[in-house]
């Protein structure tokens, strides 16, 4: 792959190796989330990439500062995803061109209502595409060059928002985020009827997805984040501590679900440096605050330097066969 193609050099720099080369049975890309979203956001996440735990970093393309965070992130030679938005802020084709996925106001609707609108046919398909079709034009106008494709608040675990990214990621060779959750996790934690149905059926719609496309886009096999073993309401060290070591066991019992050459887990995160600045955008702020402190810890550098996986990012892997 080309220097064009990765958006960043072609080796990553030594702050990134871990222990094990490039034979490693797990292959680790720490992706932060909503880039873009506030200065806050955009900073915690700059910086972390330059203190060498982060992979990459995933960009909302309809936010007010987004061109600014995406000059910065070009100068940092951060690689950056399109985090396609369906659910947050304002659409950038035209309202009346897609008042399906919109309010009154003429900003997205809410995830629930945008599900249902989509299950009673009010959000159609053709609005769909064309909204994907005006951020994906919007992030390669300013320069960047696409290293993955996911969106806010995982809706493309709906089919008919996977569609077309997993179209346009077989058409452009851009690798897209599965929602696999990572074995060892699913079950890790006593959540509440309600996010467990959540989790079933996310895992349910990731299946059938990996099914359909698996052998014709760039993809993580699995997808992990603090989330999956927080039982409180704040992440601690512990949390993080154990998911290294499940991905230790993953690296020494590979499943079949992957290839001969090792799993590629994605590990979500959504760090921010002040959790007062982003209220009202997101409900996880002191949750991203307090993960920013653990990326940046002692604790989470030795762990993940000798946790036996290969740190890389989605534009380095390998084209499907």
């Amino acid at each position: 792959m080309s220097k064009q193609d990765s958006g960043v050099t072609e080796k990553m720099p030594d702050k990134h190796k871990t222990r094990l080369g490039p034979s490693a049975a797990v292959s680790l890309i720490i992706n932060a989330d909503d880039y873009g979203l506030h200065p806050a956001v955009d900073e915690a996440i700059l910086h972390c990439h330059a203190q060498g735990v982060l992979s990459s970093a995933s960009l909302m393309v309809n936010q007010p500062g987004w061109q600014a965070a995406a000059a910065r992130a070009k100068d940092a030679g951060m690689a950056l995803g399109l985090h396609v938005n369906f659910t947050f802020g304002r659409p950038l084709s035209e309202p009346a061109a897609v008042p399906g996925l919109l309010d009154a106001d003429g900003r997205f609707v809410p995830r629930a209502t945008l599900l249902r609108r989509l299950f009673t046919g009010q959000a159609r398909s053709a609005e769909l595409r064309r909204e994907f079709q005006a951020q994906c034009e919007a992030f390669l106008s300013a320069g960047c060059v696409m290293d993955h494709l996911d969106s806010h608040q995982h809706v493309h675990a709906h089919p008919r928002i996977f569609q077309p990214l997993a179209e346009y990621a077989r058409h452009k060779g851009v690798p897209v985020r599965f929602l696999t959750p990572m074995p060892l996790l699913a079950d890790a934690t006593g959540h509440g009827l309600v996010k467990r149905a959540k989790q079933w059926l996310i895992r349910h719609q990731a299946r059938r997805q990996s099914r359909q496309w698996t052998k014709f886009v760039r993809h993580n096999d699995f997808l992990v984040s603090v989330f999956d073993v927080m039982k409180g309401e704040l992440p601690e060290e512990h949390h993080y501590s154990f998911i290294f070591e499940s991905l230790q066991t993953l690296a020494q019992n590979p499943v079949a679900e992957c290839s001969s050459m090792g799993s590629v887990v994605e590990w979500m995160v959504h760090p921010v440096t002040d959790a007062r600045s982003v209220a009202g955008l997101t409900r996880i702020g002191e949750v991203s605050r307090r993960e920013y402190a653990i990326l940046l810890s002692p604790t989470f550098r030795r762990e993940l330097a000798r946790a036996g996986v290969r740190l890389t990012r989605y534009g380095q892997l390998p084209q499907p066969r």
